[in-house]
């Protein structure tokens, strides 16, 4: 009677029950919903257990698409798996990355905010001169003749090194 807009008191008086009885069932009515829907903390067994195997498989779903991303990164070094985590902060929790790639939450932080070293900085510039060289000869220098340009400029360089 209370779904088709009477009050309590008058839904009692219809059926000849104390309106704050009909009052009291309908807000016990609706604390069992909210326990039993809305997850406050008053879960039967049965619901706790279907909540920690949603959770469960909610985590193992991203676990799965983050190795699906990753491409092979677990046989790569440490700093590709930093550079794939950096890329991807957004989309999962960096502390699940770091146990699904193998490496440690500090170890990314760390590799976050440090400076490139001196030979990551050479190796960034000798890459842009690299870059240069084979843009201006239309990309038909190979890394012997590359690498002789950067020695004749002064660069000490390989040839292995250039090609990689």
């Amino acid at each position: 009677m209370i779904e088709q807009g009477y009050s309590c008191s008058e839904a009692g008086r219809s059926l000849g029950i104390n309106g704050a009885m009909i009052s009291r069932w309908k807000r016990e009515l609706s604390e069992e919903a909210d326990a039993a829907f809305r997850g406050n903390g008053k879960r039967n067994p049965e619901q706790q257990r279907i909540y920690e195997l949603e959770t469960e498989n909610r985590r193992l779903r991203m676990e799965r698409d983050i190795l699906k991303k990753s491409h092979g990164l677990l046989c790569q070094g440490k700093s590709m798996r930093y550079r794939f985590i950096d890329t991807h902060k957004k989309a999962w929790p960096v502390r699940l990355m770091c146990g699904v790639l193998n490496v440690s939450a500090s170890g990314y932080h760390d590799w976050a905010i440090r400076t490139p070293s001196q030979r990551d900085q050479v190796n960034g510039a000798l890459n842009q001169r690299i870059e240069a060289f084979f843009a201006h000869h239309r990309q038909r220098y190979g890394a012997p003749r590359l690498a002789d340009a950067l020695r004749d400029e002064g660069y000490g360089c390989s040839d292995n090194r250039v090609a990689r």
